[in-house]
């Protein structure tokens, strides 16, 4: 029986072409060079697979990496833009994908907070929700709570093709 690397590279050697086969040999090594600090380097090898194979499987994979690139250089309003391409663009991404955004948004500020006094957008606010087919909120009547179901009302009326409230 061939040994695993055997076999993967007789894979690779035999379906050059094949969808799996530039799969496997770009996103691997691309995202080592993330696992290594080559933050730059990955950045600009994930934003070359994004250009050159837009129809890959693993765009939303590459676009997330790229956004955690580009947020390890410091380059947040960048990495936010990224992740933002990413929610909107892709909503059929992974689940793992989509939790990984939206908790690389949180950390790095991504998700707009309103400063006090200033108006909320609400849709601007609940954008990085809006890829998600559904939605629960649960309440517990508290002042956060009417404050998010104030927030939601508003953000219904802007979007009622698209949201549903129930009571």
């Amino acid at each position: 029986m061939p040994r695993p690397k055997t076999a993967f590279r007789g894979f690779l050697e035999r379906y050059p072409s094949d969808a799996l086969t530039l799969d496997a040999r770009e996103v691997p090594a691309l995202a080592s060079l993330y696992g290594q600090g080559r933050y730059r380097e990955a950045a600009d090898a994930f934003l070359t697979h994004y250009k050159t194979y837009p129809s890959s499987r693993k765009v939303p994979d590459s676009l997330l990496k790229l956004a955690a690139s580009l947020a390890a250089l410091g380059e947040t309003s960048t990495a936010c833009a990224t992740y933002g391409k990413l929610m909107s663009d892709y909503p059929d991404a992974s689940a793992a994908v989509r939790q990984r955004a939206v908790a690389d948004q949180k950390k790095y500020g991504c998700l707009i907070a309103a400063s006090a006094g200033a108006p909320i957008d609400a849709a601007e606010l609940f954008a990085s929700l809006a890829p998600f087919r559904n939605l629960g909120i649960a309440v517990s009547g508290g002042a956060d709570s009417v404050a998010l179901m104030w927030l939601l009302a508003r953000w219904q009326r802007e979007r009622p093709d698209r949201l549903r409230a129930s009571p």
